[in-house]
């Protein structure tokens, strides 16, 4: 399996971006999560983001290409102001539900695993 086209999904993200822009559409939140604010590439876990845990509630992903980071938050407002509802929220993308295949690349052999 060939590495994804990058400058092919960056061009992509910019104009899905644009039009969403120019018109009154509104990307979900978990493509905008997959998108770099900043230079529009395509985050791929590994190739092109890398994930940190920062403190107990918050995951930074920074981008590889343009080195921005943003911050998104693991816990529900009302677990962070210490009420009795501890609801945690999690990325879609980390969401079991949400995941049809796993690509496991490497430089000798590259799987796909189907969930």
């Amino acid at each position: 399996m060939n590495p994804p086209n990058l400058t092919l999904a960056q061009y992509y993200a910019a104009t899905m971006k644009k039009l969403s822009l120019r018109g009154t559409l509104k990307l979900s939140p978990h493509i905008k999560r997959t998108i770099c604010k900043k230079c529009c590439m395509l985050l791929l876990p590994r190739i092109t983001q890398k994930f940190q845990f920062q403190k107990d509630s918050i995951i930074a992903v920074q981008c590889l290409n343009c080195k921005f980071v943003k911050r998104y938050p693991t816990k529900s407002k009302t677990e962070s102001a210490g009420a009795r509802s501890y609801g945690t929220r999690t990325l879609w993308q980390d969401k079991e539900e949400n995941i049809a295949k796993v690509l496991i690349l490497g430089p000798s052999t590259n799987k796909v695993v189907n969930k």
